[in-house]
């Protein structure tokens, strides 16, 4: 008597032997700046050197120094092969810090220097 191998097992056997490779993230961006945009006390001009290859786009983080510490959160997302933006959200009784990521399909780069503490009031124009 013949023995038949039902096809899923074939297939499981197939796929279960297979190996897969996973992609990384971008690598992490660097040499973070900042200034003042001109004539605009409330916009800082923030500029990063792109070291990715293949990255989707750039995450922008900011955090405000407060009483309770400091916090970072996202503020925007740029693009790919951005490598500037304009945080035209600030004023000059706060004190903030920033980092950018690069990001792609397989995660989030790790961060790039961080600036600040910065205040718009206290930079040359």
């Amino acid at each position: 008597m013949k023995r038949i191998t039902p096809l899923f097992l074939l297939a499981f056997a197939f796929v279960g032997s297979a190996t897969f490779a996973l992609a990384d993230p971008p690598e992490a961006p660097s040499n973070l700046g900042v200034g003042l945009k001109k004539k605009s006390p409330h916009s800082l001009f923030l500029q990063w050197k792109d070291n990715s290859v293949g990255e989707s786009g750039f995450i922008v983080y900011r955090a405000t120094v407060t009483p309770f510490g400091t916090v970072f959160g996202p503020i925007a997302i740029v693009g790919q092969n951005v490598t500037a933006f304009v945080d035209n959200g600030v004023d000059g009784s706060h004190a903030y810090y920033y980092f950018v990521t690069a990001f792609n399909g397989d995660g989030e780069s790790g961060a790039s220097n961080v600036v600040g503490p910065i205040a718009p009031f206290n930079i040359e124009q």
